[in-house]
């Protein structure tokens, strides 16, 4: 895949952003649309994005042969947890936008730009591992994702985590998908495929609300410093910096490539739903998914010539 593929699948997300922000700015839609937008991603997108991606028939064989895949996942949120706590003071002075930098950090767009980047790179078997590390990813992001943005809400609600939070749809779904895995079940065609067409509409609706957001800011300003710093670490930093460790550690093939392709696409659009569903700053969480996006054309490339 060279620089002018990456480009147009990522001209692919300015498209919808573009059609929220116009219809937001002609007065096409207004804000109630914008919450009913933000619940549907929520409560149906979501969960049937995590069914979809985990209906995939994987031979138990191979399962336990990648299991080290999702547990260098969750080794990559773990750290980079650490590391976000460390740096988000140095970037952000309000500290009710440090959990949206957290965020940032851990959760690229791991499903819908990085599947067809890892496919036209490395073929369809690249697909299937990265199934198999996102299941770290999809479990990071509904547990210590929701959390971060949980600390950036505006309503002053009790931010400390419990376990109550993970009783939600797109946390369900997450622990059906993990017993399907395993367990070798054939659902009728008009389910799966009502699964796929309805979990198909993540990333698009959740661009779109990006787009949205974006039009209902009064006061954007997409020159702060702290959207390049924040890209700049989740795009280059953090990537780079994995596929060093897992080379020194012995790591080749797709130990190593499916890893790194993940984490260099940009900031996660889930970072948008979360922030409307959990009413953080929505402006701020737009604008670093729409620069890390932009940046990540360049970037992806730089990453790519490192594995």
């Amino acid at each position: 895949m060279d620089f002018l593929d990456i480009f147009q699948l990522m001209l692919g997300l300015f498209i919808p952003m573009s059609i929220g922000f116009f219809m937001y700015k002609t007065r096409m839609v207004d804000k109630n649309f914008t919450k009913g937008v933000s619940k549907l991603l929520y409560n149906v997108s979501l969960p049937c994005s995590i069914l979809q991606s985990m209906l995939v028939k994987i031979p138990l064989k191979e399962l336990v042969k990648s299991v080290s895949l999702p547990l260098i996942s969750v080794v990559v949120i773990f750290l980079g947890f650490l590391l976000a706590k460390l740096v988000a003071p140095l970037i952000e002075k309000d500290k009710r936008n440090h959990g949206l930098i957290w965020f940032s950090f851990l959760f690229s767009n791991f499903t819908f730009t990085s599947y067809p980047i890892l496919e036209n790179l490395y073929g369809s078997e690249a697909v299937f591992y990265a199934s198999i590390f996102n299941l770290g990813m999809f479990l990071g992001v509904l547990t210590i994702g929701a959390y971060s943005v949980k600390k950036s809400s505006k309503n002053d609600a009790d931010c400390s985590f419990s376990f109550k939070d993970l009783f939600s749809v797109p946390f369900f779904a997450l622990l059906l998908g993990m017993i399907l895995l395993f367990i070798p079940v054939t659902f009728p065609k008009f389910i799966t495929t009502s699964i796929a067409s309805l979990g198909a509409t993540t990333t698009p609706l959740g661009v779109i609300l990006t787009g949205l957001v974006l039009a209902k800011s009064e006061k954007l300003n997409l020159l702060k410093l702290k959207y390049y710093v924040v890209s700049f670490v989740r795009l280059l930093f953090i990537p780079l910096a994995v596929v060093f460790v897992l080379k020194a550690t012995g790591f080749t093939g797709h130990m190593i490539y499916v890893p790194a392709i993940i984490l260099a696409n940009p900031i996660a659009v889930n970072l948008v739903i979360f922030s409307e569903t959990y009413e953080a700053d929505t402006e701020t969480s737009a604008s670093y998914v729409l620069i890390s996006s932009l940046l990540s054309i360049i970037t992806l490339p730089i990453v790519c010539c490192f594995i």
